[in-house]
């Protein structure tokens, strides 16, 4: 409820399997993050989704990602970040970026999809008529454990769900007066 303060326990260590590990209820938004500025980094998370489900998403699907590259003051979200949820990309926050993509229709309406051979496309496109993400290749997620990765090498990440590239970004930069 507030950075370093958790009365509800929404973090706690468990021991799994004779290791230790981070165990996140969910019932809560929160977040990990580092005081440190990274430009050049591996990040690499082994993760599982629990049983229980919290309101607002009681039901339906699950919500969580990882928010990368963001900027301000610490443990807020800043001007300029993108966020990743097993793969998708949104550029939030005042970001443009190039991704290789391809159009499709999602619902109706124009989207774009990560393709690697794909030219890269600026996001976000500045249209009204296309979703403000970029959907991944593919959804690489299992039941049970999952491994995701996030390579970041300056302005330029590439994203791995279960080792499958699923997401890339790069020129990311902050939009002109932001």
């Amino acid at each position: 409820m507030g950075k370093n303060k958790d009365p509800r326990g929404v973090y706690t260590v468990v021991n799994l399997q004779g290791k230790k590990a981070l165990r996140i209820s969910g019932e809560l938004f929160g977040s990990l993050t580092t005081i440190d500025s990274l430009s050049n980094y591996d990040l690499f998370v082994r993760w599982r989704w629990g049983t229980e489900q919290w309101a607002p998403r009681a039901t339906g699907a699950r919500d969580s990602g990882i928010l990368f590259h963001a900027t301000g003051a610490h443990g807020a979200s800043g001007k300029s970040h993108n966020w990743m949820d097993c793969g998708d990309l949104w550029g939030v926050g005042g970001v443009n970026m190039q991704v290789p993509a391809a159009s499709f229709k999602n619902d109706d309406k124009a989207a774009l999809r990560f393709a690697a051979k794909a030219p890269k496309l600026d996001v976000p496109v500045g249209r009204i008529d296309v979703e403000p993400r970029v959907h991944r290749s593919a959804n690489a997620e299992r039941p049970g454990w999952n491994i995701t990765e996030v390579l970041v090498r300056q302005d330029s990440a590439v994203f791995k769900v279960n080792g499958q590239v699923v997401m890339s970004c790069h020129k990311a930069c902050l939009r002109e007066g932001e």
